[in-house]
């Protein structure tokens, strides 16, 4: 905690702990137009929980790295928190613009369909579903043909 009973109005200069409401207006900082991604964007830069300044006190701050080189004209981009959006009853939107772009979401990679299946031993085996199908479409279709020429030479 930032609060020292041994300390008048109990304010400490500790820097892990959160320091109040830091209100950067009319202070030119930038951070204060930094958005929150939308759902195809990512953030590019990040807190890193380093307070500065006395608790409540007239002047602190809060330490932001970047997470990859900026381009010029790339919009800031910071998490708000996963409630900020539905506590206001606003739709979560991309920021970017084409003038001044936000970095978008890697493609998602399309994960394999896995189920785990009994083994002939009674072992479970983890198993590509597609890979699967097509062994029983293989199987189901070689029965058939079977099947067929079971008929023919009866």
């Amino acid at each position: 905690s930032n609060i020292d009973p041994k300390i008048p109005g109990g304010r400490t200069l500790k820097r892990h702990n959160y320091n109040g409401v830091l209100n950067p207006g009319g202070t030119g900082d930038v951070i204060q137009y930094a958005a929150c991604p939308g759902p195809n964007e990512k953030q590019n830069m990040r807190s890193t929980f380093q307070y500065f300044g006395l608790r409540n006190g007239d002047l602190g701050g809060l330490e932001f790295v970047t997470l990859v080189p900026v381009p010029k004209n790339t919009q800031l981009l910071h998490w708000y928190g996963s409630g900020w959006w539905e506590e206001r009853g606003i739709k979560r939107a991309d920021v970017g613009t084409k003038r001044y772009p936000a970095p978008l979401r890697d493609a998602p990679v399309k994960k394999k369909r896995r189920r785990e299946v009994d083994d002939d031993d009674g072992t479970l085996a983890k198993v590509d579903l597609k890979e699967l199908t097509k062994s029983i479409d293989v199987e189901w279709a070689r029965r058939n043909e079977q099947s067929d020429q079971d008929k023919k030479s009866t």
